[in-house]
């Protein structure tokens, strides 16, 4: 894989003979970092409840949502 620069798209799957051009139904990397970020919180953010509820639930003896 080749280092993103700002603006500049790269293609990092299959190619046609020449290397000139992808191969047609191939699919191109255009993410950026800050899309990659958004999209990795989203992701992530519901799950970080999760972390704490197991100490919560042992010391509430199952009563979490009276915590």
């Amino acid at each position: 894989m080749q280092p993103s620069v700002s603006g500049v798209k790269w293609h990092d799957g299959p190619m046609d003979a020449q290397a000139s051009a992808p191969v047609a139904g191939s699919l191109r990397r255009s993410i950026s970092l800050g899309q990659l970020i958004f999209f990795g919180l989203v992701f992530i953010g519901p799950a970080a409840a999760v972390a704490i509820f197991g100490t919560l639930d042992a010391k509430s003896s199952g009563a979490v949502a009276t915590v």
